[in-house]
């Protein structure tokens, strides 16, 4: 199960970093990374679909998250993006906070001011 979780992890970062970057690569790299993360083809099915070896399929997929991974290690647009979802969870579970807890005064300013700490820290 742990292994399994951590597969998903994975190639959840993969996608997010191909949805950032994804048309930074050759129209090649991009329909394989497609058909291997999005489509869950083998690569043995991508030959097939691409008219390259499986070795191919494998090294063209190879060099597309090499380049996704160069982008994001210049650039940050990924881990940025993944910040910015976490805090507006973060806003969320305040907000949702603060209708619970509506004749809590202080309860609910305390908040507030949790929620502005994390605007001011999205809006760096």
């Amino acid at each position: 199960m742990r292994k399994e979780m951590i597969k998903f992890e994975e190639i959840n970062e993969e996608i997010i970093l191909f949805d950032c970057y994804g048309s930074l690569l050759t129209e090649k790299q991009q329909e394989i990374f497609s058909l291997y993360y999005h489509e869950n083809y083998s690569f043995g099915e991508i030959s097939d679909i691409m008219g390259i070896t499986r070795q191919g399929a494998h090294e063209q997929l190879k060099k597309a998250r090499t380049t996704l991974d160069y982008f994001e290690s210049k650039l940050g647009i990924a881990k940025k993006f993944q910040e910015n979802e976490k805090a507006m969870d973060r806003i969320n579970v305040l907000l949702e906070d603060m209708k619970k807890n509506v004749n809590d005064r202080d309860g609910i300013f305390s908040d507030i001011e949790k929620v502005k700490k994390i605007i001011g820290k999205l809006s760096k």
